[in-house]
């Protein structure tokens, strides 16, 4: 260890950092003098400012200890100067001055690697640090509410002045909320700091604030008082904002050309009268920026409202518009679909003729007629056998050209209706309109023989569309 806080490892990192560096011996001496007088540890840092002053010693050390141009004695810290790290210096100029001409082309690959290295290591054991510190020394940090500020004054305020139950309405805000409470309410806020150290702060509390009358007019006119101590951080920083010069401080705040203004200020003590003769002037003369404030946004909010019926009335327009094109495709979603049925039927009548077998001979055994009556009074008269399926019945009415397209076959006695439709056929059937919702009109696969209708007899043809 050397006199002067520097041991011999230092001395070695120093005069491989200046070495590389391209300091002289002379400068390798003002840098270690100067970070031995300043306390800078920062090379660095020291390089730079010494730099700056164009390597004089003095004058960085006077920049850096903060005497500037009007340090005038430098006889002593001159003497300090050359007089501190003389051993260091030495040892310096010892190793460094034969070396300074070495050839380092073998060594500097492994200087590369070990500062490569240190770095890394350095870099992964501050990053461990940084884990380990934000999962075990974690440290809950609470910011502070102004509102606290405020409650405490409040508490302090009534314990300390009030002794009649007369104390002012003192709103329990912060004072950002006090002053947007203010500008959205359009009220004015009386805004008082409290310094308990002044001597007229305690006469002014008791017999001017808590004054009846003062107390009857802040709580008559809905005035906002925001009242805060100026030891408290809420308080201090209402002061940074009203930079009043003397205590007991007042200011009347309220929104003038659409910001909030202080408009009045009282400092210093004020007996009541005075004091209410204050608010009642500054209230006077400045209700005028209230009135235009509140005509404004009246006007204001006029014209959203007539925007917004505007927008309604215009939704409402398209909801209707849109109400309307939907009933207008509805009508010609149905008027195609119509289209489309009666066309297949008119197929279906053509193709359906094919399915119709021969009528069977008179005298052939188990024959029967079915007469058809078409609603227009025509019969239809064709013979059946009992094995014949029911859809041959349904073929022959539905292929006459004078039969409805939609129909519905009937007997007279026991009045039922005959199953006989195939299902491809179209009908508009609903099933609400029987007790199981079933068509009774589908075909079932059933014989004439299964319906028991082997005999002849008359069945009545029933236009579905009539």
């Amino acid at each position: 260890m050397i006199d002067g806080g520097l041991d011999d490892r230092d001395i070695d990192m120093m005069v491989e950092e200046t070495d590389d560096s391209g300091l002289s011996v002379e400068q390798t001496e003002k840098l270690i003098q100067f970070q031995e007088i300043t306390g800078v540890s920062d090379l660095g840092r020291c390089r730079s400012l010494l730099e700056q002053k164009n390597w004089q010693l003095e004058d960085a050390v006077q920049e850096q200890l903060g005497f500037g141009d009007v340090y005038q004695q430098p006889q002593e810290n001159e003497l300090r100067v050359r007089n501190i790290g003389r051993q260091q210096v030495e040892e310096i100029n010892r190793r460094v001055a034969p070396n300074r001409p070495r050839d380092d082309r073998g060594i500097w690959p492994v200087r590369i690697f070990w500062r490569t290295f240190r770095s890394i290591v350095t870099t992964m054991l501050e990053l461990l640090e940084q884990i380990f510190n934000s999962v075990f020394l974690r440290v809950q940090y609470r910011r502070p509410d102004p509102r606290e500020d405020v409650q405490a004054f409040i508490a302090d305020f009534r314990a300390k002045y009030v002794t009649n139950g007369l104390c002012p309405p003192f709103v329990d805000l912060a004072y950002r909320q006090a002053l947007e409470q203010a500008k959205r309410e359009l009220k004015f806020l009386i805004v008082y700091l409290h310094s308990a150290e002044h001597v007229d702060v305690p006469k002014f509390c008791m017999e001017s604030l808590c004054n009846k009358d003062v107390v009857d007019f802040l709580t008559t006119n809905s005035l906002l008082v925001y009242g805060c101590s100026v030891t408290s951080t809420d308080g201090y920083n209402v002061s940074e904002i009203m930079r009043e010069t003397d205590y007991p401080f007042v200011a009347l705040v309220c929104l003038k050309n659409n910001q909030m203004t202080i408009v009045e200020r009282l400092e210093g003590t004020a007996p009541p009268e005075k004091f209410l003769a204050f608010l009642r002037t500054g209230i006077a003369s400045n209700e005028i920026h209230l009135t235009a404030a509140r005509l404004a946004r009246e006007e204001l909010n006029a014209s959203r409202e007539l925007r917004a019926q505007q927008d309604r009335a215009y939704q409402e327009s398209l909801e209707r518009d849109r109400q309307l094109q939907m009933e207008r495709q509805a009508v010609l979603d149905a008027e195609k679909r119509e289209v489309d049925r009666k066309a297949l039927i008119l197929r279906q009548k053509v193709d359906f003729v094919s399915r119709l077998e021969p009528e069977p001979d008179a005298k052939q055994p188990g024959v029967f007629t079915i007469n058809a009556t078409l609603p227009n009074g025509q019969r239809l008269m064709r013979r059946f056998l009992p094995q014949h399926k029911l859809t041959a019945l349904f073929y022959f009415v539905f292929c006459h050209p004078d039969s409805p397209s939609e129909f519905e076959l009937v007997t007279s006695y026991p009045k039922r209706t005959i199953p006989c439709r195939p299902a491809e056929v179209p009908v508009d059937f609903n099933p609400l309109d029987t007790d199981d919702g079933i068509d009774p009109s589908v075909d079932a696969g059933l014989t004439f023989e299964d319906l028991q209708l082997t005999s002849s007899q008359v069945v009545r043809v029933i236009d579905l569309e009539a």
